[in-house]
């Protein structure tokens, strides 16, 4: 038989295994597993937090791109159902370079957006730019100002 302290850490190892294994499969196979950036950026969004808190973002940032390409994962991609105390930030955290790379994430990707933004509605059922997580209300209504002709023209 074993005593209560023993359970509790097999618990506890049983918890972090499965923390490790959740974000491992993300940072990999997630969504935004293809955008390239920073490995650590898979995993957690504190170093790019130190670097906005130090002010120290707008010296990274353009170096980031000239790294990487005018789309930079900066934060890991770990949605709100799953997200535990150690993955603060999150859900993800991505720079763009350029209107071009804006109209490709908005427009031609087919990322999906977390759930999180329908929890800062003030009214449940109805939505806005940042709020609308359906792709396809997203697309056709909130998305017509970033379509392709207005980008180009402005």
């Amino acid at each position: 038989m074993y005593s209560i302290g023993t359970l509790l850490i097999y618990a506890v190892a049983a918890e972090v295994f499965r923390r490790s294994c959740l974000i491992l499969l993300t940072a990999f196979t997630g969504p935004l597993s293809k955008i390239p950036g920073p490995m650590i950026s898979k995993f957690t969004s504190w170093p790019w937090v130190i670097q906005c808190i130090k002010g120290n973002q707008m010296n990274i940032g353009p170096e980031l791109f000239k790294k990487y390409g005018d789309i930079v994962r900066v934060g890991e991609d770990i949605s709100s159902e799953n997200r535990s105390v150690l993955t603060f930030p999150g859900p993800a955290d991505i720079m763009f370079a350029d209107k071009a790379s804006i109209l490709k994430i908005l427009i031609d990707e087919d990322f999906r957006k977390s759930r999180d933004y329908e929890a800062v509605r003030e009214d449940p059922h109805v939505t806005n730019l940042i709020t609308e997580t359906d792709k396809v209300k997203y697309k056709q209504k909130v998305c017509r100002p970033f379509r392709r002709i207005y980008l180009k023209l402005n």
